[in-house]
């Protein structure tokens, strides 16, 4: 009973993380950070979900969203659990994939998005 009511907690996180992870040019509010942090000290089952979330999206998303992705996952690592950061050490391979992050070059803003996720996915 107590693992259903886990998923269904951790499904009600769903739009919060849509929108921090949006493919748009907006940044992420601080606030929305302070919350996903509060969110990833709640339980071991949300922070596993949140840490799965990031790393499906930075997997198959624009360079928008990676790089929001990445910013969260650095704010985790810097400000969240301790067992966040040991397990994404042990996730790492899209992170690493991030590093060599490239694709067509937009006409608009050419190969600065692409530059922006390897640097990102560097720090």
């Amino acid at each position: 009973m107590t693992n259903l009511l886990n998923r269904v907690s951790n499904f009600t996180q769903l739009p919060l993380l849509y929108k921090a992870t949006g493919n748009d040019e907006t940044s992420i509010p601080g606030t929305t950070l302070t919350e996903i942090k509060r969110l990833a000290f709640e339980s071991s089952s949300t922070l596993t979900f949140i840490q799965d979330f990031l790393l499906e999206k930075l997997a198959s998303s624009g360079s928008y969203s990676r790089t929001k992705c990445l910013r969260i996952l650095k704010y985790l690592v810097d400000h969240g659990p301790l067992e966040f950061t040991v397990a994404l050490r042990r996730k790492a391979d899209p992170i690493e994939r991030c590093k060599v992050y490239t694709g067509p070059v937009d006409p608009l803003h050419g190969d600065a998005l692409y530059v922006a996720v390897r640097k990102q996915s560097t720090e």
